[in-house]
């Protein structure tokens, strides 16, 4: 192995539905379980809906819910009408919906954090080339 080679670790995605293999080096390795930020983001989202799921089906959750609801038609009894909103209607072009499809899609592959296809494996942080030495354990899922 050549000196500025780097040991890459080989990691699959953990994102469900994605199991694309990803490499890493050993400086930049800290545990990555999604080969990019949009897979990250999208498995965080996961997880929050299921937990918020868990939580609203709970007897605590649905007696704070009551208790919201309780207080805000106690405002919104109290509450007047303050004014009238106007009748004029903005074009889509004043408010910024006139996206050409050249622009939309030129950024599409930097958005989603797409890297070049290399034939030789590189990391995914930093993209020092290496070799695959070993691959890495995996990483054990949470319940």
């Amino acid at each position: 192995m050549a000196v500025h080679e780097a040991i890459l670790h080989q990691r699959i995605c953990r994102r469900r539905g994605c199991d694309t293999e990803f490499w890493i080096c050993r400086h930049c390795d800290r545990g990555q379980r999604y080969c990019n930020p949009v897979c990250r983001r999208q498995a965080r989202l996961h997880q929050r809906r299921c937990a918020n799921r868990r939580y609203q089906q709970s007897v605590e959750a649905q007696l704070d819910h009551r208790d919201r609801q309780k207080a805000y038609r106690c405002r919104k009894a109290h509450s007047g009408v303050t004014g009238h909103t106007s009748l004029a209607l903005a074009s889509p072009a004043s408010c910024g919906y006139a996206n050409s499809p050249a622009t939309v899609g030129s950024h599409a592959a930097a958005a989603f954090g797409f890297l070049p296809v290399h034939p030789q494996p590189r990391c995914i942080r930093c993209g020092r080339t290496g070799r695959l030495v070993r691959a890495a354990p995996p990483l054990a899922r949470r319940r």
